[in-house]
């Protein structure tokens, strides 16, 4: 992970920055591969996941323009003799495949953001903090749940700290280091809680169960509503409320934990439309919506 959002991107800026060869082609070359890889980063890497945090993704933004605006203007450049040769085709082949996968992955990235359902509108179940969303959208590329019918349109939540970071150190190996575990979590609608499931343990981060993919999870059956919210990965015993009670927006509900099939503290969040089967899985996922906002990777909220 480091490689792909730290060593390549400054390779890549630093060879293109360097770059005083009058070759035109190879300049091209290198200039488009550059552009599109960082590019692709921006849009579906998860940027809080790294040691750098989420601020390092602007950085290489800004990196990238600085780097093409003075690279491109550095040197005149022209086609070279004999430059349509056996290396440079298989370069130009190479090149050309690459950026047409990114490509194809960024229109479809873009594309399916814009047809969402309208879906239920709900509020934010996290407060007091800048949070993170490292999986979420229309499309796998941004959300790895989205290929779980009841998931679709799930989100997982991280908290970020001032400098964008998700730890509190840069070798999180115990819960408390992270920064959204214990956190109080609050209920996103008016409802009922028709399920509470508590008794997992929190497990030390990178210990997965799959035997108990949700861990502690409550579900809320919306007001006036089939749809069912559910919220996962919750801490044992913390639980404020019980199975059959009635609650308000903003309700304090139970606090952040690390319990289930999960790496890393997070807060699991998805809405389905329908009791008849299994509400983590099977059922029809609605899309969340936060203040009118279809929330993705990459989207951080301010609470």
């Amino acid at each position: 992970m480091i490689s792909t959002y730290c060593i390549v991107p400054l390779y890549l800026c630093i060879k293109l920055w360097k770059n005083r060869s009058e070759d035109l082609f190879a300049w091209t070359l290198l200039a488009t591969i550059t552009m599109v890889y960082l590019t692709y980063m921006y849009r579906v890497g998860a940027w809080a996941m790294v040691p750098t945090g989420y601020y390092w993704r602007d950085i290489v933004l800004v990196a990238l323009i600085i780097v093409m605006i003075k690279s491109f203007f550095q040197k005149k450049r022209s086609l070279l003799p004999g430059w349509c040769n056996i290396r440079n085709l298989l370069a130009l082949l190479f090149v050309g495949f690459v950026c047409t996968t990114q490509t194809m992955g960024l229109y479809y990235s873009y594309k399916s953001a814009g047809q969402v359902p309208v879906g239920v509108e709900l509020d934010f179940p996290l407060k007091n903090g800048l949070f993170y969303i490292v999986q979420g959208g229309n499309d796998p590329l941004l959300n790895h749940h989205h290929e779980v019918n009841a998931q679709k349109y799930a989100i997982d939540i991280v908290q970020l700290n001032p400098l964008g970071l998700r730890c509190n150190t840069l070798h999180a190996e115990e819960l408390r280091h992270y920064n959204i575990f214990g956190q109080t979590v609050y209920s996103p609608c008016n409802g009922r809680i028709i399920r509470l499931i508590n008794g997992h343990e929190n497990f030390a981060p990178s210990v997965m169960i799959s035997d108990h993919p949700a861990g502690n999870y409550l579900a809320i059956q919306i007001d006036d509503s089939d749809r069912f919210v559910i919220l996962a990965h919750l801490l044992k015993n913390s639980f404020l409320i019980n199975e059959n009670d009635v609650v308000v927006k903003g309700q304090p509900l139970a606090k952040v934990g690390n319990s289930g099939n999960t790496s890393e503290p997070h807060l699991h969040m998805h809405v389905v439309e329908t009791l008849a089967n299994d509400l983590l899985f099977d059922e029809p996922g609605v899309p969340m919506r936060f203040n009118g906002q279809f929330l993705i990777r990459n989207h951080v909220v301010k609470r």
